[in-house]
């Protein structure tokens, strides 16, 4: 009976110590790849059902084990580090049931198993009592638990999730988001995400202002996102104002300007060309 329990299970929506040391092996960039498209899980409210008759049969049988008291004490701890693990499998899997009944349950959750690198970056997590996904940080992780402690940006609130609830975020490249660009970024008042247009670079972040309501935030890359339609636009009004530039003439080089001459000029005309590809973007 002890081997067999001991024994992982692939059935069901249980994640197994096996599974958690396998899915950490993958890359980094394959499992921020997976974030952000996220199939529903397969199994029905049947099956998931069945599966935690299938744990609930096995923790009995444990606890049988347990309360005999004819082991020695480090199968004990064992099993009890067992119980716990089929217990919060329970819990997990019963959570999963209530979203799948409620009238979200039809939201993609994440596949993705939580990792030490996780702590600190944007995610989407899936606030309960709202039924909906809000923006927050990672604060903690338990990888061994597969959940996640989560500051809600916007709120004082914090909430402990399981990995099925969490999508951590994979923010733009710097090169993706310059002065004049489009793209959605999170308030910090709300924890929701907007479209907005990068006004300026400064030390502590970007500059944006909303599109909807006019006014500006100072943000991190991290609170920023680009939309197929973002890169898109912003790819063809870059390429226009591009096209339309024309260079002044006191900012041609000359034979006879000098290294630091041509320092100025090349600065000048890399604002000037920021500028015109905002008025561009703009428009």
């Amino acid at each position: 009976q002890y081997h067999l329990m001991s024994e992982s299970d692939s059935s069901g929506s249980g994640m197994d110590a096996k599974s958690r040391s396998e899915g950490e092996e993958d890359p980094e960039e394959e499992k921020e790849e997976e974030v952000e498209e996220h199939p529903e899980t397969d199994e029905s409210v049947e099956q998931m059902k069945a599966t935690i008759a299938d744990y609930q049969e096995k923790l009995g049988k444990i606890e049988e084990l347990i309360d005999q008291n004819k082991l020695e004490a480090a199968k004990v701890a064992e099993l009890e580090l067992l119980r716990k693990e089929i217990r919060d499998t329970i819990t997990y899997t019963m959570d999963l049931i209530k979203l799948k009944e409620t009238d979200q349950g039809k939201i993609k959750v994440s596949n993705r198993m939580l990792t030490e690198r996780d702590k600190g970056k944007v995610c989407e997590a899936f606030f309960d009592s709202e039924k909906q996904w809000f923006a927050g940080t990672v604060i903690n992780v338990n990888v061994e638990q597969q959940t996640a402690e989560i500051d809600w940006v916007g709120y004082t609130e914090k909430s402990t999730l399981p990995a099925k609830f969490v999508k951590v975020a994979k923010h733009p490249d710097a090169s993706q988001v310059q002065e004049g660009y489009f793209c959605e970024s999170l308030y910090t008042l709300d924890g929701c995400w907007y479209p907005c247009m990068i006004e300026k670079i400064v030390e502590d972040g970007y500059v944006v202002k909303f599109k909807k309501f006019g006014n500006k935030e100072t943000v991190p890359l991290e609170y920023l996102r680009l939309k197929p339609e973002d890169i898109k636009k912003n790819k063809e009004k870059e390429k226009e104002g591009l096209d339309n530039f024309v260079k002044p003439e006191k900012l041609k080089w000359k034979p006879t300007d000098t290294e630091e001459q041509k320092k100025s000029k090349k600065k000048k005309l890399k604002a000037l060309k920021a500028n015109h590809k905002r008025k561009i973007i703009e428009k």
